[in-house]
């Protein structure tokens, strides 16, 4: 699932290289991209990849900017299987790593793919994700190393149980992060 904001430079490349690494792994998947009320030609490109790669890709679209936690929300209503895999579209995260996302889940019910090295955001925000992920392994009794990653394998049913809970912003990582570790489920990172 993919919340996308006037990613039009570089969505139509993404989703072909999603397409081809999940088929060339074997999984059975639905790309699902929620276009969140972008201004740019991001929808035009959704639209047509979605008729370049075939009924795999699902283009929803939102009449206007809600936010990636709004985005998110919606993409998991639509969403049909079990395990959802959240990445955000700017092309941060690799989709080469989705199938060790998902082989985690079971045991696991939600998987983070942690940028452990090699983050080189802002040094402020560097810190404050410092600060988040020793507030969020204080405030669960568990060692989280990145609270706020977007790229994330999860239990279908166990994030609908939470879906009133995700903010509209981007804060939807971290909020689903401490719900799946306060309700008691498992999680990865």
């Amino acid at each position: 699932m993919l919340p996308v904001f006037q990613e039009q430079a570089t969505i139509g490349g993404l989703l072909s290289e999603l397409v081809e690494t999940l088929d060339a792994n074997g999984l059975d998947y639905e790309v699902i991209a929620v276009d969140d009320g972008s201004k740019d030609g991001t929808l035009r490109e959704l639209q047509a990849a979605r008729d370049r790669l075939g009924s795999k890709i699902n283009v929803v679209r939102h009449l206007y900017n809600k936010g990636n936690g709004a985005a998110l929300r919606t993409g998991m209503r639509v969403a049909q299987g079990e395990i959802v895999v959240c990445m955000d579209a700017d092309g941060q995260h690799s989709p080469a790593e989705i199938a060790g996302l998902v082989s985690s889940i079971p045991p696991y019910d939600l998987v983070i793919g942690a940028r452990l090295d090699g983050y080189r955001g802002p040094m402020h925000r560097r810190l404050a994700n410092r600060i988040f992920n020793w507030l969020a392994s204080w405030l669960s009794r568990t060692e989280v190393t990145d609270l706020t990653s977007g790229f994330r394998a999860m239990r279908r049913s166990v994030a609908l149980h939470f879906l009133p809970l995700f903010p509209d912003g981007f804060s939807a990582p971290t909020t689903t992060t401490l719900a799946f570790l306060k309700g008691g489920y498992n999680v990865a990172f």
